[in-house]
């Protein structure tokens, strides 16, 4: 499985509102551009934008990543579709998952190719909000797709979400505390 074929597969199925995160190729830009059914694609890059390519994808910048205030950046405007690079977000994985979720009305398509323990914990804190979850993964590399319609946002499952993530916060720090103590 090539990454870069499936994800041209998807964008070409594709209708509504795109956001891309880490991902900055050529032929990703046409086929977005070639699709009518897209109506407003936003890329988020590694890079910092120049002003040389600020015009290349019409219009449409490929701007600097900051996931802690993406959610600001959009407010009320909801998303069809996100695609983002694992690699690229791995430091800021709590804040991903939590953003993506208020983001997308749609699909969440997460790509990279990692080691099976970032999978498996990336399944295991979506499921935390009872969504479908699929992954397709060859060799060391995976797409998994998350649909995200029925999700449920209230106030108590959010409380409910962060008492468990504190609590999976402590448990991660007592485990490096103890790691580092026994060296």
């Amino acid at each position: 499985m090539n990454i870069e074929k499936e994800l041209l597969k998807i964008i070409k199925k594709i209708d509504g509102k795109v956001l891309f995160i880490g991902y900055d190729d050529n032929k990703i830009n046409k086929a977005i551009l070639n699709n009518d059914n897209i109506t407003m694609c936003d890329i988020f890059s590694v890079h910092k934008s120049t002003k040389k390519n600020k015009g290349e994808f019409d219009g449409k910048t490929s701007r600097e990543i900051v996931l802690r205030k993406i959610n600001k950046e959009y407010k009320k405007k909801y998303l069809d579709y996100v695609f983002c690079d694992i690699e690229v977000v791995k430091k800021e994985i709590n804040y991903f998952i939590k953003n993506s979720l208020y983001l997308s009305n749609n699909k969440i398509y997460l790509y990279g190719s990692t080691d099976d323990y970032s999978v498996n914990t990336i399944k295991e804190r979506y499921k935390k909000y009872n969504l479908d979850i699929n992954v397709n993964k060859k060799d060391r590399q995976y797409i998994i797709e998350i649909t995200n319609k029925n999700k449920y946002n209230s106030l108590k499952s959010n409380i409910y979400l962060y008492l468990y993530n504190t609590v999976d916060f402590i448990n991660k720090l007592i485990d490096s505390t103890g790691d580092v103590m026994t060296r």
